[in-house]
Parts: C-alpha cells; structure tokens; sequence
C-alpha cells in the first residue's frame, strides 16, 4: 500500500482496484480521524479527484481565482511527482 500526502491534509491510499482520497480531520475534543472522500480507478483520476474537491474546499469567488487555484495544484503534483 502506498500514501502518498498531499495538501490541506489530504492524501492518497493505493489498494488493489485502485487509490482512496481522504483527508484526515479533528473532532470536536481535537481527536485525529479520517473521511474517505473518493473512490478512484487510478492515479490521475485520483488525482483530478483532489482537484475538484480542494477548489470545492477554497474560498474562490471567480473564475480567475479557480484557474489560478488549479495551476498552484497543477504545479504542486507536478513537483510531488
């Protein structure tokens, strides 16, 4: 199994179909857990996955600021991987 840590303390999990977002969380007594945000096929899908959901995540109010989001990411895995 491989993880792979992304931003906003989110990350990859790879199992035999394919890869698992999640993102690790706190309670409301601070206690660490963990929400599976998706299901995905494979590692770009992944991905792309993340994407949508960090610019879901975001404060973004047009579509510069998405574009823009999307190349920091863009960047970010690119030097990740």
């Amino acid at each position: 199994m491989v993880n792979i840590e992304l931003e906003n303390d989110f990350f990859l999990e790879s199992f035999s179909e394919g890869y698992t977002l999640k993102q690790k969380r706190l309670n409301e007594e601070n206690k660490p857990y963990t929400v599976i945000v998706g299901y995905y096929g494979n590692l770009e899908q992944a991905l792309k996955g993340y994407i949508r959901h960090d610019i879901k995540c975001e404060d973004i109010n047009s579509i510069e600021e998405v574009l823009k989001r999307i190349d920091e990411l863009k960047k970010f895995i690119e030097e990740r991987f």
